[in-house]
């Protein structure tokens, strides 16, 4: 008896978990099944549609004279672009509970997302949009999941999408709430512990962080989830064998040295390799080596009212500087010359700026002077012997070290 019990769970639990596979898959990864040919060289300019063996059709909206739409044989997916260039995918007769995008070669600055007017971001029908190749969970809102409901997969941002496949799943009727994150995605620097939660009462929560889908085989969520290294967390709530809808964050904890704090900033270095994403405002210090007016550093000429150049050694960031605020008063060289060759620390986000990543809405500052770590570092690889000026005083540099006129070294 006994024995039959189990083998009855086992079953049920395994019809749940094939109720949760796709209702329709649209498949980018040969061309024979949708025909829409093309090459790496191609550029359609008009509006098209194409329809698979299945008979599901597909309409590739573009939305300026450069984009375009093709078939890459070389990655095997659909590329289409740019910015609100858009997928029209087929209207279905079932409400729809998520989509899931298949984008492993999407550019890694590309947004994407799943919206009900392609030519408006703002109008979105998901929790928002996705950033980079992955493969990304878009949950449908319960007011857009009605049948005939058309969706569009558009690209939110500059860049061009590369789709392999994309995943309709039905609405599983008497289903859990989806689970909520207690932290939204983002890029961080230390461990991160992820509270989740489901609004359904006895929903019990399962979830992965290996980037595969979660059933009610996977891990039971009994508290925090630590995230000590970057990772996809996706989970499901599960009540009476009916599981909800997956739903994602993927949090990346990148490893530097410091904690971006007033007592331990940030250096450019760690900002580069940070890059975007990171969640809240930091600390970060340089020296100022002159301003950044057209997406480079200028350490002679062209001086900018709008923002500084810092760097530590050979690693240089912008740091924007807000019109009518205290720091662009403070810290501009156009106006205060004096302030090239001084250690300063900046507090603000950190964004992609000037076509790499730099510190933006900043907020607070701190004239350091001459800050020997930050200096020696900065000219460390200049010529033996070389005077150098930083912030109104002459130095010599010898061997790697700084010293002064009187020849004792700065410590």
């Amino acid at each position: 008896m006994k024995k039959t019990i189990l083998s009855f769970f086992a079953l049920l639990l395994s019809m749940m978990v094939l109720a949760d596979t796709p209702k329709v898959v649209l498949d980018f990864t040969t061309d024979d099944e949708w025909g829409i040919g093309g090459s790496s060289k191609a550029k359609n300019t008009t509006d098209a549609s194409f329809t698979n063996n299945d008979e599901y059709t597909i309409t590739m909206l573009v939305k300026s004279v450069s984009g375009f739409y093709y078939f890459d044989q070389s990655k095997h997916n659909l590329m289409f672009g740019e910015k609100f260039a858009a997928m029209q995918l087929p209207t279905f007769d079932f409400k729809v509970g998520r989509i899931v995008v298949d984008a492993q070669a999407a550019a890694s600055t590309v947004r994407y997302d799943i919206l009900y007017d392609p030519a408006n971001k703002d109008n979105t029908v998901t929790d928002g949009s996705q950033l980079g190749p992955d493969l990304h969970t878009f949950t449908i809102q319960e007011n857009y999941q009605a049948a005939g409901t058309t969706y569009y997969l558009t690209a939110t941002t500059k860049a061009n999408m590369r789709v392999s496949k994309i995943e309709i799943y039905e609405v599983v009727e008497g289903a859990p709430e989806a689970v909520t994150f207690g932290t939204e995605g983002a890029t961080f620097v230390t461990p991160q512990d992820i509270e989740l939660f489901c609004e359904t009462a006895g929903a019990k929560i399962y979830y992965t962080l290996d980037g595969s889908e979660p059933t009610a085989s996977s891990t039971l969520y009994t508290g925090a989830v630590t995230i000590s290294a970057t990772a996809t967390l996706r989970a499901i709530a599960v009540v009476n064998g009916i599981a909800s809808p997956v739903t994602e964050q993927t949090y990346r904890i990148v490893d530097v040295p410091r904690l971006g704090s007033e007592e331990d900033p940030f250096i450019p270095n760690d900002i580069l390799a940070i890059g975007e994403g990171l969640a809240g405002k930091y600390w970060v210090k340089g020296v100022v080596i002159g301003s950044y007016p057209k997406n480079a550093p200028d350490t002679e000429v062209d001086t900018v009212a709008s923002n500084i150049a810092i760097a530590i050694g050979t690693d240089t960031i912008p740091v924007a500087l807000t019109s009518g605020s205290n720091a662009r008063t403070a810290l501009n060289i156009k106006d205060n010359p004096s302030i090239k060759g001084q250690t300063v620390a900046v507090y603000g986000n950190i964004e992609a700026y000037k076509k790499t990543i730099g510190v933006k809405n900043v907020t607070k500052y701190a004239i350091l002077g001459n800050d020997a770590s930050a200096l020696i570092e900065t000219i460390r690889e200049a010529q033996a012997g070389k005077k150098i000026m930083l912030g109104g005083q002459v130095y010599i540099l010898h061997d790697g070290e700084l010293y002064d006129l009187n020849g004792t070294r700065v410590e």
